[in-house]
């Protein structure tokens, strides 16, 4: 059986209500942002990719956003916690996607080298 992103995407946000975050801000995240409104989908995907989880709450994930796109980088090279940055940003990925879905887009990761991670493009 399937889970409708509308399932995850309210789920996001419901987890979101019962945990308490450090309160990061999206600007924070963001190694760009450009300076015009960002489309619908992209602020969906970046706020779901902000609130999602990562091993000890670092949020090792940084965002440029591009034309159609989303690139998420590692914040730095520093190993802590032994524990990998990149599966990290593996689940913000996952979180892109969801926020994405909801807004009825669809994407295609393009996977980079480090310390980048991926790109996600809209398809439309």
């Amino acid at each position: 059986m399937q889970i409708p992103e509308e399932k995850w995407y309210q789920a996001i946000f419901q987890r979101r209500a019962r945990r308490q975050l450090d309160g990061r801000t999206l600007e924070s995240l963001c190694f760009t942002m450009p300076r015009e409104p960002l489309p619908k989908w992209i602020s969906s995907a970046l706020e779901a990719a902000r609130l999602a989880p990562s091993a000890v709450n670092r949020q090792p994930w940084r965002f440029s956003v591009e034309a159609g796109s989303i690139k998420i980088s590692v914040d730095n090279d520093r190993d802590t916690y032994n524990l990998s940055k990149r599966l990290d940003c593996g689940i913000a990925m996952a979180h892109i996607e969801i926020g994405a879905a909801h807004e009825g887009v669809a994407g295609q990761w393009e996977y980079l080298a480090s310390p980048d991670v991926a790109r996600f493009k809209s398809l439309v």
